[in-house]
């Protein structure tokens, strides 16, 4: 809700800020992302078992000597009788050698078994169901189903610690996730293969834009639009970057590329148009939330845009129209507060009076806004 101690549309944080599509489909955008595992998502594959026998006990020669026959006995000599101190008993051939025949078995064995499972590994049948779980695990990302794509995407991992879309589709789960920090490293290393270079440092810097490293995300961004002008998300974060520092015209150049590559995106229209709005180009504006919202009728950030559009064209009754009954409070307070910066002070008080009944939960910020449109009336 806005505040008489902040601008206009800081409530609105979501409008401005850069929503991402884990895959490159030409797909709207969640302004609301899931809950992913924090577990680090490339682990290494696990060992095989080794599968080497213990060594062979080798036969040990007795060393005691034999109790003496007893007088009482009377027995007869043995002509074969025991040695009083035994020879050892010959060792093993193998042992000899140094080798075990047993642990020679199993070294063989565990050879060809890595043998046969690469084999298998690239096999046509193996090659197809790898695809055919790539791509589940990539829907799953695309439709925002973090936990399900994290998950799949270790699957694959696990069996092939070097399956490069399994580590980017991770490394993308992270930064939909929000794990910036988990996100960009991953990124950082995936950046050095040719071919993901453009995908990896678009996911940089997206990474390292949310973080604050504006300089970084800026080398990174534009990196990735010089190598494939294709990224339209790196796109979309250069002309927020932009914005950030009042550049419009590279903005809205960013901006248009970002649509050019992919125009059914809700969040690219409503940026745009929240970097018109920044502008005081408010018809623009509202012609690109309006944009955004036929591409998605449910993005939330793009409505409470059109109704800061109208209320700064001073259409205050088409600002609030339509507004679903859990944000009418905060419609009433935004387009009356935009009435104060107008100089409407007289229907900038309505407006908040209006919140005031209709949600008693911002009573307190609402008052606020009342007390200083009074104040203002009163200097008049």
């Amino acid at each position: 809700m806005a505040s008489a101690n902040r601008p206009i549309g800081a409530k609105l944080a979501a409008a401005a800020a850069v929503v991402l599509l884990a895959s490159g489909c030409a797909t709207p955008e969640l302004a609301k992302i899931g809950e992913a595992s924090k577990e680090a998502a490339i682990a290494p594959a696990p060992a095989e078992a080794a599968g080497v026998a213990g060594l062979p006990t080798l036969p040990v020669a007795s060393t005691a000597k034999p109790a003496a026959a007893t007088p009482a006995a009377k027995k007869p000599p043995v002509a074969a009788e025991l040695p009083t101190t035994p020879s050892p008993a010959p060792p093993a051939k193998a042992a000899s050698a140094g080798k075990s025949p047993d642990r020679d078995k199993d070294k063989e064995k565990q050879k060809q078994k890595q043998k046969d499972k690469a084999e298998d590994k690239g096999s046509p049948r193996a090659q197809a169901e790898l695809a055919r779980l790539i791509n589940e695990a990539e829907v799953a990302l695309t439709e925002n189903r973090l936990d399900a794509a994290e998950s799949q995407f270790s699957a694959i991992i696990r069996v092939d610690p070097t399956n490069m879309a399994a580590r980017m589709g991770m490394a993308e789960v992270h930064l939909a996730a929000g794990h910036d920090s988990i996100a960009v490293p991953l990124f950082t290393e995936l950046s050095a293969v040719t071919e993901l270079r453009a995908r990896a440092l678009q996911g940089k810097g997206i990474g390292l834009l949310r973080t604050g490293d504006r300089a970084g995300a800026l080398a990174a961004l534009s990196e990735a639009v010089k190598h494939d002008p294709g990224m339209w998300r790196a796109w979309n974060g250069l002309g927020f970057l932009h914005d950030l520092n009042r550049e419009w015209g590279e903005s809205e150049q960013a901006y248009r590329q970002a649509l050019a590559r992919n125009p059914p995106s809700a969040v690219v229209h409503n940026n745009y148009g929240y970097s018109l709005l920044m502008q005081q180009r408010y018809t623009e504006a509202a012609v690109q939330f309006r944009q955004a919202l036929k591409t998605d009728p449910t993005f939330g950030p793009a409505r409470a845009n059109l109704r800061l559009a109208h209320a700064w064209q001073g259409d205050y009754t088409d600002a609030i129209a339509g507004a679903p009954q859990d944000e009418v409070g905060f419609a009433l307070n935004d387009v009356g507060y935009i009435a104060m910066l107008r100089g409407d002070y007289d229907v900038a008080e309505s407006y908040f009076l209006r919140a005031i009944q209709v949600s008693p939960a911002y009573l307190e910020k609402t008052r606020k806004n009342l007390d200083e449109v009074k104040t203002r009336k009163a200097r008049q």
